[in-house]
Parts: C-alpha cells; sequence; structure tokens
C-alpha cells in the first residue's frame, strides 16, 4: 500500500477532477447567488463546510465521480436556497435556522447572564470595543452578538429615539435604562 505515490492515472484524475469540479462549483454558486457567499450564520456554514468536503471527495476519492459531486453541489445549494427561501416567507423557518441576535453590553453594563449564555467574554468585548477606536466605555452604547457570530458596537449618542435594539430577544429599552441609571 504505498503512502506517497499510487499511479500517475490517479495524479491524473485528481487533476481532471479539480479541473471539471471547481469550475463547476463556481458557476454553481453565481447561479444559486450572493446568499452562498455572504458572511456566515451557522446554516451557512454548515452548508459551507459541505460543499468543501464533497468538493475534496470529488478530487481524491475514486469511488466520488465528477457527476456525483455536481449532482451533491446543486442538492446542497439548492436546499440553501428552498430554506432561505422558505425562511424569509415564515418566520418561524427563520427561528429555526438562525440564531437571534444577542445583546451583551449595554450603557456600561455587561450584561453576565447573556454573555454566559453566548459563551463571550469581557475581554472579547472589550477587545472589539477597542478595535473600533473607543478608548471609553461611556462612548459605548451597547455591543451585540449578532447571528454569524460578530460583535457589533453601537456608539452611545445623547438621545437614541429608535435604537436599532429592538429585535433582540433580551432587549427592554425602558427596563435596560432603568437598570443602568440605578447602577
Amino acid at each position: 500500500m504505498p503512502i506517497f505515490f499510487n499511479s500517475w492515472e490517479d495524479i491524473l484524475r485528481v487533476i481532471i477532477s479539480g479541473l471539471v469540479a471547481y469550475p463547476g462549483l463556481i458557476f454553481l454558486m453565481r447561479v444559486f447567488g450572493k446568499r452562498s457567499l455572504s458572511k456566515l450564520n451557522m446554516f451557512d456554514f454548515i452548508i459551507t463546510i459541505a460543499l468543501g468536503s464533497v468538493f475534496a471527495s470529488v478530487v481524491t476519492l475514486r469511488s466520488v465521480t465528477i457527476l456525483d459531486g455536481l449532482v451533491t453541489f446543486i442538492l446542497l445549494l439548492g436546499a440553501q436556497l428552498a430554506i432561505t427561501r422558505a425562511s424569509i416567507a415564515w418566520e418561524w423557518v427563520d427561528d429555526l435556522i438562525k440564531a437571534q441576535p444577542t445583546l451583551v453590553f449595554f450603557r456600561g453594563i455587561f450584561l453576565e447572564d447573556d454573555m454566559r449564555d453566548a459563551r463571550v467574554t469581557h475581554d472579547e468585548i472589550l477587545a472589539e470595543i477597542r478595535q473600533k477606536g473607543v478608548a471609553c466605555l461611556d462612548d459605548v452604547y451597547a455591543v451585540v452578538l449578532e447571528t454569524n457570530g460578530v460583535l457589533s458596537v453601537i456608539y452611545h449618542k445623547d438621545n437614541i429615539n429608535n435604537p436599532s435594539l429592538t429585535d433582540l430577544h433580551n432587549f427592554d429599552a425602558e427596563a435596560m435604562i432603568s437598570k443602568s441609571l440605578r447602577s
């Protein structure tokens, strides 16, 4: 059982498979739209990993043909398209496949319970605030862990009448403001 080299035929198969499967995947990604290339939420991440796994199998395994791979690409991207369209049409599907954004810092207060649930540390929040060039926590209105795992820093303004936080499950403006005033 050779480890470093089997045959020139195997090398040729890898080259041909790669040269056909890669452009095929690029074409299908274009056909199925920008959503396949967007910042990844958990659902998109899983599809991306699956596509990579199929691509590797097509290129390296004799038992997986190029046609098998292309059909699997179409199946995975079609499933992604169907599920994302269903998530637009029905909120319960969207709730099922996507995590909700979570408020982890609000008006100077680290929201410990929500941070623990989201597995976010003080250091991660502070690092993101510093990366945004903010030197003082008083200049930060809120930090949100978004559905794609990115921390969004919202700068403090004197008068925020209609905050962008209203879709967060753990945001109650009046309760948050009175809580921060008591601290």
